[in-house]
């Protein structure tokens, strides 16, 4: 994980491009630790930009198709990006509220001594809200132990209202009502 790290951290550097970590590593720092085999990268930047980090991620180790890999994103598709042993970065380009927003929020931490920008807890939460398999419920729940009164289940409930608007699925605001009546009875 670290010589992948690395290696997202340099091919970030060299475009300058504005990018939030989200998923699990991001719910292993804020949350309850966990393993994970992947980095959830969402990133703003011009299609010059894709281009010069792909081509970085290639000369890194990463594996993949270049000009497939720029159709995908450039289409809106997040796509995967492996690098060994299992080991792979998820990249998606900023296309949502919920991105912008944290893009805007995001938190600057170490990670194996490599400055990187995660999501702030509430915004990792609804990401989590939407997508929603049981790892994901499992991370939500973790996050609400570990932060405990020092999260903004006001923010959540307004992000993810803001979400299933915008992408019509009222589902993601009736997940965070259902977790919260759950974590409340426990």
């Amino acid at each position: 994980m670290q010589k992948m790290l690395q290696a997202l951290y340099e091919a970030l550097q060299a475009t300058k491009a504005k990018y939030v970590i989200i998923g699990g590593v991001a719910a292993s720092i804020y949350g309850e630790a966990r393993t994970t085999r992947d980095v959830d990268v969402v990133i703003l930047t011009g299609s010059r930009n894709i281009e010069i980090l792909l081509k970085s991620l290639l000369k890194s180790g990463f594996r993949f198709a270049l000009e497939k890999t720029i159709r995908k994103l450039k289409s809106g598709s997040a796509v995967n990006i492996p690098f060994t042993k299992g080991l792979s970065v998820d990249l998606r380009m900023a296309q949502y509220g919920i991105d912008y927003s944290a893009l805007e929020t995001r938190q600057r931490i170490l990670l194996f001594d490599l400055p990187f920008f995660i999501c702030a807890p509430e915004e990792l939460i609804v990401y989590k809200l939407a997508r929603f398999s049981p790892l994901d419920e499992e991370d939500i729940q973790g996050l609400l132990r570990v932060q405990g009164s020092g999260l903004s289940t006001r923010q959540v409930k307004q992000i993810a209202r803001e979400l299933s608007e915008e992408i019509d699925d009222p589902a993601i605001l009736e997940r965070w009502r259902n977790i919260r009546r759950r974590f409340a009875g426990s």
